[in-house]
């Protein structure tokens, strides 16, 4: 089930990160087209390229993370056995999934307590700047905890599969 729901994630944020990029490609061309072609700069374009920016940097992230080539610090269990690194890798997860549900909620908050504000120029409230907070957090919980099952899936059959081999 949290495969389906990933392979639409995946989709959803495809979509927004393509379009978001686009957009504050566009919003800066035409910004400074316009500002050194008519000495005018059409000063909504800058608060909408700062939004196409932010929501295409969150959302790469997730998908970054979905990947696997986000930073990784990996000199210590590089030179751990396998079957000591892989329950780490467990609670290395779980810890990165409890931060990831805590991002969501905060994100969510920060969103909701500045709905009500406006930005100066363009009079589109500011929530939608920090609205790719919990969307890019909540992609990321979906993506890691699919990571967790199928790890949590690996280790429970390494350690089946020792266990019945000691019997024999």
């Amino acid at each position: 089930m949290i495969r389906i729901i990933n392979s639409y994630n995946r989709k959803i944020l495809y979509g927004l990160t393509v379009g978001s990029s686009i957009s504050f490609f566009a919003f800066t061309l035409l910004n400074v087209g316009i500002r050194y072609l008519f000495q005018k700069p059409i000063l909504e374009g800058i608060e909408w390229s700062r939004l196409g920016f932010i929501w295409a940097c969150f959302m790469a992230a997730a998908l970054a993370f979905d990947r696997g080539v986000h930073i990784a610090f990996t000199f210590l269990t590089d030179r751990l056995p396998r079957a000591i690194v892989a329950p780490i890798h467990l609670v290395v997860d779980g810890a990165v999934l409890l931060l990831l549900a805590i991002l969501v909620l905060t994100g969510s908050q920060v969103v909701m307590d500045l709905w009500p504000t406006h930005f100066p120029i363009s009079g589109l409230s500011q929530g939608y700047l920090y609205l790719p907070v919990p969307i890019a957090g909540l992609s990321m919980f979906l993506f890691g905890l699919e990571n967790f099952l199928t790890r949590w899936q690996q280790v429970k059959d390494a350690y089946q599969l020792r266990h019945n081999t000691k019997r024999c």
